[in-house]
């Protein structure tokens, strides 16, 4: 997953995260990933920065995945 500007250029990722794997993500206990996407470290793992954009785009893709291609849910929630 890569979180990327309107014309699909992914955000400044020398200086920020702005984009992980089925390698580097931290794990749930079940196996699933959680990626976050904030303007601000909310102090979880697999944060993505969005530099304090406030719009774009997240791209998710894979390659002959071993079982079924995921299915990803998004749910927006409140930053505490």
């Amino acid at each position: 997953i890569t979180i990327v500007n309107p014309w699909m250029e992914s955000y400044e990722y020398r200086q920020r995260k702005t984009c992980t794997n089925d390698q580097l993500a931290a794990r749930n206990p079940d196996g699933t990933w959680t990626v976050v996407v904030a303007h601000r470290d909310p102090g979880v793992p697999n944060w993505l920065d969005t530099g304090g954009r406030s719009e774009g785009y997240a791209l998710i893709r894979w390659v002959l995945p071993a079982t079924l291609p995921p299915n990803p849910d998004c749910e927006l929630i409140e930053l505490r």
